[in-house]
């Protein structure tokens, strides 16, 4: 089983979301309509809540740890 991966974009108004996906997409894929803010991969662990490391290689984009708390807001 592949890990998992993240990125958080930008939304139209400002904001910003958090889209999680499998390992069978690239970073780049799954980007391409938005603006990235951050990416990398991302683990939910016991406690519910989400870690975050790496980085994008396709994007050329690491991971940003205080954006762990959108991806905790999914949950």
């Amino acid at each position: 089983m592949g890990e998992t991966k993240y990125i958080v974009v930008e939304t139209p108004m400002g904001g910003s979301e958090a889209i999680i996906f499998g390992s069978l997409l690239s970073h780049k894929e799954v980007a391409k309509n938005y603006h990235v803010l951050s990416a990398g991969f991302c683990t939910l662990g016991d406690n519910g809540e989400y870690s975050v490391w790496g980085e994008s290689v396709s994007l050329g984009i690491k991971s940003k740890k205080e954006h762990v708390w959108i991806l905790n807001k999914l949950g």
